[in-house]
């Protein structure tokens, strides 16, 4: 098949550090390579890709709202996508909403991967008229929870996210200390992970991505509660010193306060043996198994209990149960599904 994968301006590819979605969009366009698929990927100058590469913008353009906030900037790469869409079986499209306007002008089928949360109070309004206009496009969906947001949309799937096992390193959670990882902001729970390590007098390391909206948050409020004693803060942890950080941790805390639509990070623990707590958010329950590789809980005295009793859990069945549901291999081989059925209703068609 010949494919066209839409990323985003703003992070190249493979993301150094952050950047979840674009290291998904990064992984499928290597293996759908590795399977003989002639990929073209339109994302920045800067991207190291064994794909074709097609670009607009030099190099990334990073998280800067001045650019994140203009419509203008999206739509180079989407035009350029578009242009050729006639040299494409199908075009991928990553970057959510703007490509939907001109998806019903082109021939080549389009599917959408959603990678936000759509639920109602969550995300402004306008995204959600967005896809409720273009709810006939194709949608494939994350999680099956995240389609509780927006359940009237055409969706062609589910597709988990998926990493490559290989390259998280088992371990036995010798550091004895709780993990958090991910953004800094709210909805993520760190202020409640913090609150549990002082509750229960343990040790909490923090790896965290803090975003230029969300440095006030930081500062005010979490920065003030960083001791270096019970609480450390990591930094953004990247590679090697990202699974090291996993496979030493006792557990990962994911007390999340929003509708997840998938939580990588629960799935990088997992391949490093860790166990994840988390509340019953999103997709949690999709990805946790209650009392197999972590526990699902309702509230912070949840939280306590599971804690006590995490040592109870195999660990090497934890990263079983990852391998099982989560990789690389299975994510590709359920994008390839989506791309044959959507070809095959197209030739349908004609």
């Amino acid at each position: 098949m010949k494919i066209a994968q839409l990323s985003s301006p703003w992070i190249a590819l493979p993301p150094i550090k952050y950047g979840g979605t674009e290291r998904v969009v990064y992984s499928l366009s290597e293996e759908l390579v590795k399977r003989g698929h002639d990929v073209t990927v339109f994302a920045t100058g800067d991207s190291r890709t064994s794909a074709k590469l097609s670009y607009y913008y030099k190099s990334a353009l990073l998280q800067d709202p001045q650019y994140k906030n203009d419509p203008l900037i999206w739509l180079h790469s989407i035009y350029d996508c578009f242009k050729k869409a006639g040299e494409f079986d199908i075009i991928h499209n990553h970057m959510q909403h703007v490509p939907m306007f001109f998806t019903d002008f082109i021939k080549t089928p389009v599917i959408h991967t959603l990678h936000g949360d759509y639920y109602p109070g969550e995300v402004s309004e306008s995204k959600r008229e967005v896809l409720a206009r273009f709810k006939h496009q194709n949608f494939v969906s994350i999680s099956n929870a995240q389609r509780v947001g927006m359940p009237e949309l055409n969706y062609i799937q589910t597709v988990y996210n998926g990493i490559n096992p290989e390259e998280f390193i088992f371990g036995e959670g010798k550091g004895g200390y709780m993990a958090w990882m991910g953004r800094i902001t709210p909805k993520k729970g760190l202020e409640t992970a913090i609150r549990i390590a002082t509750v229960l007098n343990k040790p909490l390391k923090i790896s965290a991505y803090i975003d230029s909206s969300e440095i006030d948050y930081f500062a005010k409020v979490i920065e003030p509660q960083i001791t270096g004693k019970n609480i450390e803060f990591m930094g953004e942890l990247w590679g090697p010193d990202k699974t090291e950080f996993l496979k030493n941790a006792s557990v990962l805390l994911f007390p999340i306060n929003w509708q997840e639509p998938f939580g990588l990070v629960m799935v990088e623990a997992m391949a490093c043996g860790t166990p994840v707590v988390a509340y019953n958010k999103g997709s949690v329950s999709e990805i946790v198994i209650d009392g197999v590789n972590g526990f699902i809980v309702p509230d912070m005295v949840g939280i306590v209990n599971a804690i006590e009793k995490i040592g109870q859990l195999d660990r090497v069945k934890v990263r079983e149960s990852m391998i099982n549901k989560f990789t690389l291999q299975k994510m590709v081989d359920g994008y390839e599904e989506v791309y044959r059925k959507v070809l095959e209703r197209k030739s349908l068609v004609i």
